[in-house]
């Protein structure tokens, strides 16, 4: 009975620290990899060392009043963009991460715009192994062309493992499995015109800031589509925690667009030296400049799209930031 107490208070809880914020740049690692969650329980080690990265990409958290169509989510308080141009609105609290709603960039170049009147409740905030609820939600998808569709659903949540995860990238403790199932049933005139589900698997450090890993199966009423990634530098939580000199380092946008102004929020008066490099080290521009406390402007070339690494160099310390140029 002692030995039982002892592990059922060392378990790990996962908080509103554990949550990405403003200004969180994550880059994460798409797999190419069938969906293998493996098992349930306590005291795990899941061992995801041999997932294959196909593709980098990049999730950034803005203040929601930058992102498209702000206006349509006025209870909002973290936005995130992704690598498609899609962004998705959040309600964070202490006790709960709920979805506003979600802005999604169509092939055409149109957008889709989907309003959660009644919130999607995705995270219970604080939990820890066999903690559980379920959510129903309600909102209306707004579609160029065709108008506006109605949507209900619910959400089953259950955290349903803990232990230790390995991936490529390294080795977490303290971590927190969760397992969602979520159906959503679209209307068109009144009537029910289909249903779409997700199953997702993911696993949070309490460590960490952030999903350490995810995976999920989508089932859009045709076919079913998996998705994989994990978080290739995960940042540490903020409470307690001293980061690194860099993380005071804002440059903001990220993603740019090309031969557009970037923000850079510097922490001293001082000469840098500011470099502009592709992943293989080769330089693109470089130029010396008097930086100042607060916010520096710099001029991105006219580039091609990708990912590149911004090298600030002043006397005593040297940062690089990968940067996602547009075009």
């Amino acid at each position: 009975m002692i030995l039982f107490s002892a592990l059922a208070w060392a378990q790990p809880e996962v908080s509103q620290g554990n949550l990405p914020i403003t200004g969180d740049q994550v880059f994460i690692a798409v797999c190419s990899d069938p969906v293998d969650p493996g098992n349930s329980g306590a005291m795990l080690t899941w061992d995801m060392s041999g997932l294959t990265e196909t593709e980098e990409q990049f999730f950034t958290y803005i203040p929601p009043a930058e992102g498209a169509f702000a206006d349509s989510f006025p209870n909002a308080t973290l936005c995130a963009k992704s690598w498609l141009d899609d962004y998705s609105y959040y309600k964070v609290s202490p006790t709960a991460l709920s979805v506003e709603g979600h802005v999604v960039t169509m092939d055409t170049g149109d957008t889709t715009v989907m309003v959660f009147d009644d919130s999607e409740q995705i995270i219970e905030l604080p939990y820890s192994l066999n903690s559980s609820f379920v959510d129903n939600f309600e909102g209306t998808s707004y579609i160029p062309t065709f108008g506006e569709f109605p949507f209900d659903g619910n959400l089953d949540f259950e955290a349903d493992g803990y232990g230790t995860l390995i991936l490529p990238n390294g080795t977490y403790n303290n971590v927190v499995r969760y397992h969602f199932y979520r159906e959503q049933t679209n209307y068109f005139n009144g009537f029910p015109a289909g249903t779409i589900t997700k199953e997702q698997w993911a696993w949070v450090s309490a460590d960490h800031r952030f999903w350490l890993l995810l995976m999920e199966e989508n089932w859009d009423g045709f076919s079913t589509t998996p998705l994989i990634w994990y978080d290739k530098n995960p940042y540490p939580v903020s409470t307690g925690i001293k980061l690194p000199e860099e993380a005071l380092v804002r440059v903001s946008p990220n993603p740019v667009r090309a031969n557009q102004n970037l923000s850079i929020n510097w922490n001293k008066n001082e000469q840098a030296e500011i470099s502009l490099l592709r992943l293989d080290g080769s330089l693109i521009k470089k130029e010396t400049r008097a930086m100042a406390t607060g916010i520096n402007n710099y001029t991105c070339p006219q580039i091609s799209s990708g990912i590149y690494i911004l090298k600030i160099e002043s006397p005593g310390k040297s940062i690089s930031q990968k940067l996602s140029v547009y075009r």
